[in-house]
């Protein structure tokens, strides 16, 4: 083939030659913050509720219901695009959509001691007064999962011909490494077991090379694991002398020890496609201080 220019090098490959640009490399486009050629769309509903300190209580809630459809995620990342002429195929819900974002926090003094609304004597206010329970409430839905093909397609972006992901989360059980009692073997609904490279109905699920495939880059009908989690504080002033204080704090971090399971494995070219091998958040934790003033 003719050289585009003729201080082009022999070892050069033919791709190299039918870049609009040949004579320059990869044009980095991301580390001045972006080309900003990426398109999102944001819709959301946002609900608050706040009751400040009275007798006692000081709450507050907020609730939020969107979805994001973008056809990029990241400004810094090594990601691309299958057609970079046309980014509308890379339109998906984004990887940190969440559709659901409920948060409570509250505070709650009991009304015992000096000043609130039980005075019970010094002895009495010194053991029930001073208590306050705080909390924080996290429930959030899970993120969407991207389907990956081990580097088949282009530049090992997702070229799987999925037609749909419908209904292919399946029940969790405790222990989901123990295959042979739970007869658990997979994230995924057994029906959509494409570890073999195919689906249920037999229907190749990889793209063959050059040709681009119709997964999503995300799709919200295959989520992690929703994120449930509660954090609670006790605590206690105890007033010794005038000049002597004492706080003590007892925090509780995931106190229902919920267990969120990390992302499954979404290579679709893996003999392990589907299977969860690590836990997300951590378990129950708890801790104690102890605070003196003077």
């Amino acid at each position: 083939f003719a050289k585009p220019y003729a201080a082009m090098r022999d070892t050069y490959s033919i791709g190299q030659a039918l870049k609009p640009y040949p004579q320059y490399g990869n044009v980095n486009t991301w580390s001045g913050n972006g080309d900003r050629s990426g398109h999102s769309t944001y819709h959301a509903l946002v609900t608050s509720l706040e009751r400040r300190i009275s007798n006692g209580l000081y709450l507050q809630g907020s609730y939020v219901w969107s979805k994001i459809i973008t056809d990029t995620d990241v400004v810094d990342s090594g990601g691309r695009a299958m057609d970079q002429y046309n980014r509308r195929w890379e339109k998906s819900v984004g990887a940190f959509d969440l559709p659901h974002n409920a948060k409570l926090s509250y505070i709650v003094e009991a009304p015992f001691g000096k000043g609130k609304k039980f005075d019970l004597g010094k002895a009495a206010n010194f053991a029930v007064g001073g208590w306050r329970i705080s909390a924080i409430h996290v429930y959030t839905s899970g993120q969407p999962l991207q389907l990956v093909g081990g580097g088949i397609g282009l530049g090992g972006r997702s070229a799987a011909v999925v037609k749909t992901l419908d209904n292919w989360n399946a029940v969790i059980p405790d222990n989901p490494n123990i295959r042979a009692s739970s007869g658990y073997t997979s994230f995924f609904n057994t029906l959509c077991s494409i570890a073999a490279n195919c689906n249920a109905a037999g229907t190749a699920v990889i793209a063959q090379p050059t040709v681009f495939g119709q997964a999503p880059r995300y799709n919200g009908r295959a989520r992690r694991m929703s994120n449930l989690n509660e954090n609670l504080s006790l605590q206690k002033s105890f007033q010794m002398t005038e000049r002597f204080k004492l706080d003590f704090r007892w925090e509780m971090f995931n106190i229902f020890n919920r267990v969120v399971f990390n992302a499954p494995v979404t290579d679709i070219t893996s003999t392990t496609f589907g299977r969860i091998t690590s836990q997300f958040n951590t378990p129950r934790q708890m801790q104690f201080g102890l605070k003196l003033y003077f």
